[in-house]
């Protein structure tokens, strides 16, 4: 017998989205919202430290002294004033999962942002499907309300995931981008397209540079 695309496309919404999707996008959510804990000075040493340099090279890497964590800030850092806290690779505040994007949670929200975006489509996709096989203004509501909503959201979430493609394509960061840091020089943290996916994605990461440790501080 012919199976219908109402059959087929009940059971990829019932079997595939809810279970598979939901569960990815709490996995990529969870890990993108885990802030590194704040570390700075101890406090009986935080009014010697206000009175730092500001500047600190070492190796040929200029590091910047902030006065909120008293930490020598590491290149492409910034201090966010909603987090109170300073972000390695600092990216921008994302006040839609209120946290900071930086170097330790952007792959997730990388990944989480591409899973809302298949998600989406495919609810899309789906609901006008059933839209097309269900008859009756009272079965249609819920797809006509689904696919509404979704064909909102994959132009937006579309754009997005399109933008981040290109900044990790060019090693930069929102933050860099929309102040134009490397408008009149050129970039000196890209290696190239496939090398700066594999770093910024795929690579081994590292601990955090906000906790106490004897390590030597990394240039990169």
């Amino acid at each position: 017998s012919t199976v219908s695309w109402s059959s087929v496309s009940h059971f990829l919404l019932s079997v595939t989205s809810p279970p598979l999707v939901a569960q990815f996008s709490s996995f990529f959510f969870f890990l993108m919202i885990r802030r590194p804990p704040r570390s700075t000075l101890s406090s009986s040493s935080a009014a010697s430290d206000v009175y730092k340099r500001q500047l600190l090279i070492r190796s040929g890497v200029a590091f910047k002294w902030c006065r909120t964590c008293h930490i020598y800030r590491p290149p492409r850092t910034k201090h966010c004033p909603v987090c109170d806290n300073c972000v390695d690779r600092f990216d921008h505040h994302c006040p839609w999962v209120g946290t900071c994007i930086g170097r330790r949670n952007y792959r997730y929200f990388f990944g989480f942002i591409c899973v809302t975006l298949i998600n989406s489509i495919f609810v899309l996709v789906t609901s006008i499907v059933l839209l097309l096989e269900t008859d009756g203004f009272n079965h249609q509501w819920p797809w006509i309300m689904s696919a509404t909503i979704s064909a909102l959201a994959v132009p937006l979430v579309g754009s997005l995931v399109l933008y981040h493609i290109y900044l990790v394509a060019t090693n930069k960061t929102t933050n860099e981008d929309l102040n134009k840091v490397y408008e009149k020089e050129e970039n000196p943290f890209t290696m190239g397209c496939y090398e700066d996916g594999c770093l910024l994605l795929c690579s081994r990461q590292r601990s955090s540079r906000l906790v106490p440790s004897s390590a030597p501080i990394q240039s990169w």
